[in-house]
């Protein structure tokens, strides 16, 4: 059993990955250890890996200064390493997210992975020398009767000032994802291939090899006429393709609805994959649906659960308490961290999920607030008066509303990257459509928003109850976030700051800022930043959280 564990390393200023492998012996009936971990593996560098399927091989992609090498093992060592940069028929290959992939072939001969298209190259105006000994190359390889036709992929000649050109890319978590290619290694020549044929309008990742090899199957995010944010977003307009290594490309699902995560059965005849709707909440109940590759039709296994006709199943939880909870007598201080479990959340079914849309602000606030107080009532070592809050984009919005809403109640509230104000926030977030669909209002692409709507998304912001917070407060603000712009929590610091002679920047005011430049809340930080909110946080609570 090998197990992945990530360590953070305050010496290099760097988080570590690392594996530990342990010999598990089945006897049938249980598992048992027969034998300890045998000393940690670093995988500092590692990309992506993938064990073939008989398990006797594996795939590395690893990145050294700044090169990508495509590295096969096998039981005796390493067995080939390719430098991904060499052919130049491709970008930096995608280690994470929605795109990123890397998978074997059944015949244990070929790797798959996805990259970002080969861009063409671009210079300004005033660069001239390089276009001119490319014209002078051809003309000379005109003359000797030598010139050849030349890949459109590999040898564009460079575009004049497109470096100022706008990019765009899939948003927060997946900048400079933008064009994804299904990149084939074949294992043996080490020659890459590029695979054609994918729609124009598509970006292709989560893919897999078809059955025989006979090509592969993807899903295909569509990105006209502009991208939206895809990370945590689950609802974008996607389908499945099946794309043959002649060209052909093939649509096996609707191409109206939001398709993920397809896996071939072990027998290779049919598609299992899921399927939901597009727009609307982010995270939605889907179906799971089967597609039969010899008879082409489709089936839905399950569908989608509006609302649980019995309770889930149990599973085990942890419950972490002081040691010396008599020692404190006025009780237990009780840090809320709100960003699951009120009506809207996940896990109780459709009809949940759907009952907060045009409520926001509203009923989750309640579901919150409720909570807290059925915890207090029902458990006698917690103390009332030492009720803290720490949230993070959705839940820094609900920590401010809820220090505005019940500005007595909580004792302070950390928040970070928080959504202060939906309707100024439209226009700089990367999911345009939930600020739409929270208040209840229909998003497309083309919608232009008018008065009533950013009258409904302002009210609905945690910004008009601003007015009345009086608890101390910490905006911990990332620089680099797409979806939550830190502008949102500065205009909430400008509102406190106007109405207080104590805010400052310093951890020792009633309300704080700290701008992190680097940090992002919708993405792992680094661990030098890491360091940074931790340590801003300690010293601001130390200085309002009483002994």
């Amino acid at each position: 059993m090998l197990k992945e564990w990530t360590q953070s390393e305050l010496e290099r200023g760097q988080s570590i990955t690392f594996t530990r492998q342990h010999t598990v012996l089945h006897d049938g009936v249980s598992l048992r250890l027969i034998g300890p971990s045998s000393p940690c593996t670093d995988i500092q560098n590692q990309l992506l890996s993938s064990y073939s399927p008989s398990g006797k091989l594996k795939a590395v992609i690893r990145e050294k200064q700044e090169k990508q090498f495509l590295e096969i093992w096998g039981e005796n060592g390493l067995l080939r390493s390719t430098d991904l940069s060499t052919q130049n028929v491709h970008g930096k290959v995608y280690g994470s997210g929605q795109f990123g992939v890397l998978t074997w072939s059944h015949s244990e001969k070929k790797v798959l992975y996805v990259a970002e298209k080969k861009r063409t190259e671009v210079r300004s105006f005033f660069q001239t020398s390089d276009s001119v000994c490319h014209d002078e190359r051809r003309e000379s390889k005109r003359q000797e009767g030598k010139e050849e036709q030349e890949d459109s992929n590999i040898s564009q000649q460079p575009i004049k000032d497109s470096n100022l050109e706008f990019w765009d890319d899939w948003g927060e978590g997946l900048s400079g994802s933008r064009l994804p290619v299904l990149c084939i290694l074949d294992i043996q020549s080490s020659c890459i291939l590029v695979v054609k044929g994918i729609p124009d309008d598509v970006s292709p990742g989560q893919a897999l090899w078809a059955p025989g090899d006979q090509g592969l199957l993807f899903v295909g995010w569509y990105h006209e006429p502009f991208r939206l944010g895809l990370k945590f977003c689950y609802n974008r307009r996607s389908a499945l393709y099946h794309v043959d290594f002649e060209g052909r490309c093939e649509l096996l699902s609707s191409d109206s609805h939001a398709i993920s995560s397809p896996r071939l059965s072990p027998d290779q005849r049919h598609v299992i994959y899921l399927e939901g709707e597009t727009f609307g909440p982010h995270s939605q109940c889907l179906r799971l649906q089967l597609y039969d590759w010899l008879t082409k039709e489709t089936l839905i296994l399950v569908d989608r659960v509006k609302r649980p006709e019995k309770a889930g199943l149990d599973f085990e939880a942890l419950l972490v308490k002081p040691k010396s909870v008599e020692k404190m007598e006025a009780g237990i201080p009780l840090i809320v961290q709100p960003h699951v479990n009120y009506r809207g959340s996940t896990g109780f079914g459709q009809d949940s999920i759907e009952s907060l849309i045009g409520l926001i602000g509203r009923q989750d606030v309640k579901d919150v607030q409720h909570a807290v107080n059925t915890v207090l009532q029902s458990d006698a070592t917690l103390n009332p008066k030492s009720v803290y809050l720490l949230g993070g984009s959705h839940g820094g919005f609900l920590v401010c509303h809820l220090v505005g809403q019940y500005p007595d109640f909580y004792k302070a509230g950390v928040m970070m990257n928080p959504v202060i104000n939906y309707a100024t926030l439209l226009g700089t977030s990367d999911i345009t459509d939930w600020r739409y669909t929270a208040v209840g209002l229909q998003y497309s692409y083309d919608r232009i928003p008018t008065v009533d709507d950013l009258a409904a998304m302002l009210t609905s912001s945690p910004l008009v109850h601003a007015a009345k917070i009086t608890t101390p407060v910490l905006l911990l603000l990332g620089g680099k976030d797409k979806r939550v712009t830190p502008k949102q929590g500065v205009e909430l610091y400008r509102v406190l700051k106007s109405r207080s002679r104590s805010v400052s920047s310093l951890p020792s005011s009633s309300y704080s800022l700290c701008f992190i430049h680097d940090f992002s809340r919708h993405a792992p930080p680094t661990l030098d930043v890491t360091v940074i909110v931790k340590d801003e946080r300690a010293d601001w609570e130390s200085a309002v959280v009483p002994e």
